[in-house]
């Protein structure tokens, strides 16, 4: 499947919603990730940025009536805007049919994105926008904020990295990992084992592009092993979101250091295994309602088999 026919009918289906502020295509459906056939038919996944979720709910149930199931029907319509914000603040829709695609949407506030790509408040979205994504409609405060974000991946990245003689390839699974470090779906093993390994090779022009000279805090040398400029790195630390910060300093107390160094790589994990397993868990049973249970059972069960499949092989 050729990314450039997906976007076309991606926009006709867009075409479809009311108002959005931006729309990104993401995951498997767009983006080839390695040792998956490019004929295999994915459902699309897309997220649909808005200005305010209850009115766009609003509208899309008077434009759209056939779309959504009649569990997320009357749950869009009677759930007040501060209930469509829980968990990480998306709210998903599967098993969308439009000709012969399948689509995912994830309709979420501009507020509630910039917030978490800033902030890291459920790194449900700002793990998401690490990787690679099919920009269908661009909003550039987003698209600024996101350039932050990836800083923050790459520094915490060089931190947690341990390992002897590290490359770049490395460091890019670093990088993607972050988004699934105690994500519920990987303990129920409802993800492919192989998935990060998959998405960076699948995607290795992006990671060189974005990441390779994203900062100053390591050299890379002609067979693309780093060296990572630890000192520095660790100095950098007051620069990342500020609740990342705070969970370090509880540990360390500002002393970033060297000597320090696996305090900090603790500190980090524990930071991403609570907020992982927090929106991830939180959107699996808001799903329920957003999705309605059939298709959010079906879906469950697809990603379980697809996962323990994968680890078979």
């Amino acid at each position: 499947m050729k990314v450039k026919d997906v976007e076309v009918r991606i926009k006709e289906f867009v075409g479809l919603l009311p108002k959005t502020v931006s729309v990104v295509a993401y995951g498997s459906g767009v983006v080839h990730q390695d040792g998956e056939q490019k004929n295999d038919k994915k459902q699309i996944d897309l997220i649909v940025i808005v200005d305010k979720i209850k009115d766009f709910y609003k509208e899309s149930l008077k434009q759209n009536k056939k779309m959504y199931p009649a569990i997320p029907k009357l749950y869009f319509r009677l759930a007040s805007a501060k209930r469509l914000k829980k968990a990480a603040g998306i709210c998903y829709t599967s098993g969308i049919k439009y000709g012969e695609d399948t689509f995912k949407v994830g309709v979420i506030e501009k507020s509630t994105v910039l917030s978490d790509l800033e902030n890291w408040d459920t790194f449900y979205l700002a793990g998401r926008f690490h990787k690679e994504r099919c920009i269908i409609e661009e909003d550039k405060d987003i698209e600024k904020a996101n350039e932050k974000n990836k800083d923050n991946a790459t520094l915490v990245a060089l931190i947690l990295l341990n390992k002897e003689n590290p490359t770049l390839l490395d460091l890019y699974e670093q990088i993607c990992s972050l988004s699934y470090i105690g994500d519920s779906r990987k303990k129920f093993k409802a993800e492919d084992p192989n998935k990060v390994r998959n998405i960076v090779i699948g995607s290795k022009k992006f990671f060189d592009r974005e990441y390779r000279d994203r900062l100053p805090l390591f050299t890379i040398s002609k067979d693309e092993h780093i060296t990572i400029k630890t000192k520095e790195a660790l100095k950098a630390i007051p620069q990342l979101p500020e609740r990342l910060k705070d969970k370090i300093d509880s540990r360390v107390h500002g002393n970033y250091e060297p000597e320090n160094i696996e305090n900090i790589r603790t500190s980090i994990v524990e930071f991403l295994t609570e907020v992982n397993k927090k929106s991830s868990l939180g959107q699996t049973i808001k799903g329920v309602f957003t999705t309605g249970p059939r298709e959010a059972v079906d879906y469950a069960l697809r990603k379980l088999k697809k996962g323990r499949n994968k680890k078979q092989q």
